[in-house]
């Protein structure tokens, strides 16, 4: 398991009940685990998020302390790896029969 780089010290005090993540754009946002709903802003953090730096694929996240980190995560082969292992996309294949 990789473990978590810090990005930015916030010192973010979590309330219970609310799920912590980052958006694309750069704000800590919080939603209500018990409400559906838009999410609120909390913070602006001044570092851009990358999800992807064509080497890794970055997970963002509010750590136990309240700060932001990230932590590399895996690529899954999606459909390169079905092509690979014979399964075909029936509906992206128009010329194919698919059978079920």
């Amino acid at each position: 398991m990789a473990t978590a780089e810090k990005v930015v010290k916030l010192g973010l005090v979590k309330e219970a009940g609310w799920l912590y993540y980052i958006s694309r754009d750069g704000w800590v946002m919080r939603v209500s685990l018990y409400s559906s709903g838009n999410g609120e802003r909390v913070a602006k953090i001044d570092v851009e998020v990358v999800p992807d730096d064509g080497v890794r694929r970055w997970l963002y996240f509010v750590d136990k302390e309240g700060d932001v980190a990230r932590t590399s995560v895996s690529y899954s082969g999606g459909a390169e790896k079905r092509k690979k292992d014979g399964v075909v996309d029936c509906e992206a294949e128009t010329d194919e029969v698919c059978e079920n």
